[in-house]
């Protein structure tokens, strides 16, 4: 099962509903073959989450569902099966300025009737953990628990060293050449870049990374994500900082199978954030061997390390800006690092 869940991806989106169990127990339409003894059936992908909850008790009927995994909302208690809830944050608790007011006050409603309702609360960080308990105190802290995020090692990997033989071929089996194709498609900038992967919502810190890498004129930028209608807004405000086409590449839903190529291609991940649950990308690039620059948000430092990433002030592009530099004088200390 936490092979399937890894599938999903950073990028991915939208509601999956998957049903484990023996394969006499249903009607598998398509396993997994990676867990003894289970059949994975998949029921539904997207739609409304709202409409995933109300579906529950007929789920949990027609299936004899021993146990719910939910993400952020629980099913109505009607549907008569134990919840276990995954909550990757509450910064609508902590921080509320994010959100719209409106916004902010239903996931503070919904969240907490859920975790009321579920018989354990998992966290992905230390950091969300305390968060959590210190906007509700009287959550029994025995039943939130920190399961700590991890990243498919057979997809993020770091370049094996090059041994002596035909040009092209490396310890990996030709990974370096692949990525090089893969990063040729795309259509990336020639020279170092600085990635970005993720949503370009105003909590991610886009805007500082672009005044931080338009200061530092030998770097380039690449955000790769699901952009959506933030598409061309984002190349307008590049262009205006003076990033052109030779420095800017913003690429929307990049192909889970091209996101390794950019982590091992770049000078480093930026994810200058104003509050994470967690940074899945940090874990990816570092799985990779990227460098990788962080805001001082809790998790993300927890999720990096102490040692693992370069730490700047959230909010202060300038700091960004000097982190980046930092990392581009020395590059082989900072993959090492990694």
């Amino acid at each position: 099962m936490s092979r399937g869940l890894t599938r999903a991806g950073v990028l991915a989106g939208g509601p999956e509903v998957w049903v484990y169990g023996p394969p006499t127990s249903g009607r598998a339409r398509e396993t997994t073959g990676e867990a003894p003894g289970l059949v994975g059936r998949r029921l539904r992908t997207g739609g409304p989450a709202g409409r995933l909850l109300l579906e529950v008790p007929w789920l949990a009927r027609r299936d004899g569902l021993a146990l719910w995994h939910a993400a952020w909302a629980a099913p109505a208690p009607w549907a008569r099966v134990p919840v276990v809830l995954s909550v990757h944050d509450v910064l609508f608790a902590t921080h509320p300025a994010l959100f719209t007011p409106a916004r902010a006050a239903l996931l503070r409603r919904v969240v907490a009737w859920s975790a009321r309702r579920a018989a354990r609360v998992v966290v992905p960080t230390r950091a969300t953990r305390d968060a959590l308990l210190a906007t509700w105190p009287w959550l029994d802290p025995a039943r939130v628990v920190h399961v700590a995020f991890g990243v498919d090692r057979a997809r993020f990997r770091p370049l094996a060293p090059a041994p002596a033989g035909p040009a092209g071929v490396d310890g990996t089996g030709g990974l370096a050449a692949d990525d090089a194709r893969r990063r040729a498609a795309l259509g990336l900038p020639a020279g170092p870049w600085v990635l970005f992967v993720g949503r370009p919502d105003p909590r991610k810190g886009l805007d500082d990374l672009l005044v931080a890498v338009a200061g530092l004129p030998d770097l380039g930028l690449v955000v790769a994500g699901p952009l959506g209608a933030a598409h061309a807004a984002l190349g307008a405000r590049a262009t205006g900082l003076g990033l052109g086409p030779d420095r800017f590449a913003a690429r929307d839903h990049v192909a889970d199978d091209d996101l390794p190529a950019l982590y091992r291609g770049c000078l480093a991940l930026a994810l200058p954030s104003r509050g994470e649950g967690v940074g899945v990308p940090v874990l990816e690039a570092l799985a990779c061997g990227a460098p990788v620059v962080v805001s001082d948000d809790p998790a993300l430092r927890e999720t990096a390390g102490e040692r693992a990433a370069a730490v700047f002030p959230a909010g202060d592009p300038l700091a960004l800006r000097d982190a980046l530099a930092a990392l581009r004088d020395a590059p082989a200390a900072a993959r090492a690092r990694a």
